[in-house]
């Protein structure tokens, strides 16, 4: 018997993409509708929609991978390609607690909080959408 991964021609630790790639292009393939009156194109087709079922919901893949004996391969799913953070998956090179840190950074308060990351006295000093010392430096001060 061919496993899931087997039939989908996909590594074990392919990530969701993947699997729903796979599955488009063998149903391309095996549909009963491109293939009429094949039964072995419509058999073959059956299985690759149970298999893209199963390893596509996170759920019934962590079941099936159990099953399966394959060990920690939600792990090596998100340290390939992509990271979850939150129930959302970010691919690689993508850092979504960056992205507070560069708001914060440009405007000077916590988004979430709107609370002011600075002290006040360095607010005062240096506004960070502050335009002077560029202007300055082409135009000059006269």
């Amino acid at each position: 018997m061919n496993n899931y991964y087997d039939r989908l021609g996909i590594r074990h630790n392919a990530t969701r993409d993947e699997v729903k790639n796979a599955y488009r292009r063998l149903a391309k393939k095996y549909h009963p509708d491109v293939n009429h009156g094949n039964p072995d194109a419509a058999e073959r087709f059956k299985e690759i929609k149970e298999a893209y079922e199963t390893l596509y919901s996170p759920e019934l893949r962590e079941k099936y991978d159990a099953k399966l004996g394959v060990k920690n391969s939600n792990e090596q799913r998100e340290s390939g390609q992509s990271t979850k953070v939150h129930g959302e998956t970010y691919h690689q090179g993508f850092d979504p607690s960056a992205v507070h840190q560069t708001f914060e950074q440009f405007f000077g308060f916590n988004p979430k909080t709107k609370q002011p990351t600075r002290n006040k006295n360095e607010q005062q000093k240096k506004n960070p959408l502050d335009t002077s010392d560029i202007f300055n430096q082409y135009f000059g001060r006269r």
